[in-house]
């Protein structure tokens, strides 16, 4: 498969987040913890579509996971954060108290600089449609929120 800028596949536009969201059933978890399962879910949904070239959408519940998925640790506690909106997220009151997990979708940069791609579990209406442009190359080993400091991927 042919790497497009970083991402495991062309990233979608802002006319499409929707539709994606409509198809991956964009789980809005707000129940402390629940965000890992989501991360999982997103995960095995993303590299299956890869894979197989079927959209499957799985609960939390149904999972069987026999490896470990795409799952990012994030310090999500900073207002920044909860209240971000679009853009390079640049890490207001960021720190590295790693307390909620995201999917980790690909990487980009723009004329704001270089940025990692991430799909939050707060539903479609956090973020750019439940998406996050968080920077990247920071210069500080843990990345910025502690970014860079636990990360799981599938094997298949």
């Amino acid at each position: 498969m042919k790497e497009t800028r970083g991402f495991l596949y062309k990233p979608p536009t802002q006319s499409v987040l929707s539709k994606i969201n409509q198809n991956l059933g964009h789980h809005n978890k707000s129940v402390n913890g629940s965000c890992s399962a989501f991360a999982v879910v997103a995960a095995v949904e993303g590299i299956t579509k890869i894979k197989t070239g079927k959209l499957v959408s799985l609960s939390e519940q149904q999972l069987e996971v026999a490896r470990p998925p795409v799952i990012v640790g994030i310090d999500a506690n900073g207002q920044a954060f909860r209240f971000y909106s679009g853009g390079v997220f640049t890490g207001e009151n960021c720190g590295t108290n790693l307390n909620h997990a995201v999917t980790a979708i690909g990487y980009n940069e723009d004329a704001n600089g270089k940025y990692w791609l991430i799909r939050n579990s707060w539903g479609q209406h956090w973020g750019e449609g439940g998406y996050m442009k968080i920077k990247r190359d920071t210069g500080d080993p843990a990345g910025l929120c502690g970014i860079n400091m636990q990360a799981s991927y599938p094997i298949v």
